[in-house]
């Protein structure tokens, strides 16, 4: 951003981060006057480019006062461009006052030859001329905000600071928009302020089909300091708001920072039109990479699925063997298993063993066996001799015969005998085969 007045050159650096827009340089730099002014400027503009050290084509936005460029009050629509410029329409450039989004808009103009010197500076600086901004575009949204009657125009008296102080005035219409720039003298502003407004506001007023509000009194907003009192026979001393202090720094960010537009001198969309069309086609091959990488993976996955397939269908015999031979284990084991259990505690063969051996010879039948650990239950048919010949001897390693509960299973074959034992502890058992045997023999 460089702000050009007739006395100095401001200087604005800024750099575009990851976290936006940033102010990393800023510079004032006085020019000289008279015929050395162009040499000045870019001299003094080389300096600050060199010991900042810009990058080629860098963009630049020019700030320029009103004896460079030009405004015009609005004007009905259809009003001719050659009754409003100075010149020949095809010796300046033009750019519309934008900020107005209602009503009539303001002109904004520079002469061609001004146009070619700015960009010509810009270009022996390594610089690339993108826009032209009006020196009153800064306090423009200022001016929109002020106080004044209704339709009244607004006027802003602008004391830039710097060695050499200098005065500027802006006038604007009712809706904000440009209307007249220019420089002033330190008199002018000091002492014919009052008379130069009042010639200004007359000047509007007497342009053809001026659309430009009540050329009445209007407010006069200040940078710095209230302007001096009227002298008597002049005019009358206009109303004015102070305005909150700002630097010229401030005031240039303010301005890049904001919608206002000036002359556009190089379009910068297509700059953005390409590297988005760039940054497009970078994502869609990158796109069209993972596609073929995912089409890639899904054929060597499928290619996995069937090599799996052929390998488990080549297995599978195997597989089937390995079980068939693993139950084949399981069962000898649990054979083996009953085997040790049977040798460690053969009780429920016993007793089978010595049921059989005791039962009666037909009639009887045995028809129900239940032997293990606990003890022997068993029914039978048969008649009473049979059923008394198991009671009186008992069985040996058991305890007394008593009657059994008949099962379920057991009701429609109604058995005659059914008799259950419980069986002894091993020390308990001669003693009980002994006692039994002179019994018999007694009753023999």
């Amino acid at each position: 951003m460089l702000s050009l007045t007739p006395e100095c050159l401001h200087l604005l650096h800024l750099q575009r981060g990851v976290l936006g827009w940033r102010r990393a340089h800023e510079a004032q730099c006085p020019l000289a006057a008279g015929d050395d002014f162009p040499a000045s400027l870019q001299q003094q503009l080389q300096a600050s480019v060199q010991q900042w050290q810009l990058p080629p084509e860098t963009r630049a936005h020019w700030v320029l006062a009103g004896d460079i460029l030009g405004l015009v009050a609005a004007q009905p629509p259809g009003t001719p461009a050659a009754a409003l410029l100075p010149f020949l329409p095809s010796d300046v450039r033009t750019q519309p006052d934008l900020f107005a989004r209602t009503g009539p808009a303001g002109t904004l103009w520079i002469h061609q030859d001004w146009l070619a010197e700015i960009e010509r500076i810009s270009a022996q600086c390594g610089l690339q001329l993108v826009e032209l901004y009006a020196r009153a575009q800064l306090f423009q949204r200022e001016a929109a905000r002020a106080r004044g009657a209704a339709g009244a125009c607004k006027a802003v008296l602008e004391q830039l600071e710097g060695p050499q102080p200098q005065n500027f005035l802006h006038l604007y219409g009712a809706n904000a928009s440009l209307a007249r720039s220019r420089v002033l003298s330190a008199s002018e502003a000091s002492q014919n302020l009052p008379d130069i407004l009042s010639a200004e506001l007359a000047a509007l007023a007497a342009q053809p089909a001026s659309a430009t509000a009540d050329p009445s009194p209007a407010p006069v907003l200040l940078t710095s300091q209230r302007p001096e009192p009227a002298q008597e026979g002049r005019a009358a001393e206009p109303r004015w708001q102070a305005l909150q202090p700002r630097s010229e720094a401030d005031r240039l960010w303010q301005l890049w920072r904001s919608d206002i537009e000036g002359i556009s001198v190089r379009a910068t969309h297509e700059e953005w039109l390409g590297t988005l069309k760039g940054l497009s086609l970078g994502l869609g091959l990158l796109g069209a990479a993972a596609l073929a990488a995912m089409i890639w993976h899904d054929g060597q996955l499928q290619q996995q699925i069937e090599q799996d397939g052929s390998a488990v269908r080549r297995d599978r015999p195997r597989v089937e063997q390995a079980r068939a031979l693993k139950a084949r284990s399981l069962q000898m084991a649990a054979a083996v298993q009953a085997a040790r259990a049977l040798q460690a505690d053969n009780a429920a063969l016993a007793g089978l063993a010595q049921i059989s051996a005791q039962w009666p010879p037909p009639p009887a039948t045995l028809l129900y066996l239940r032997s293990d650990a606990g003890g022997l239950a068993f029914a039978g048919s048969g008649d009473e001799a049979s059923a008394q010949a198991l009671r009186e001897p008992g069985i040996p390693g058991y305890g007394p015969l008593t009657e059994l509960p008949l099962p379920d299973f057991l009701s429609e074959a109604a058995p005659s005998i059914h008799l259950q034992a419980k069986r002894l502890p091993p020390e308990a058992a001669p003693a009980a085969a002994a006692a039994s045997t002179p019994a018999r023999e007694g009753g023999a």
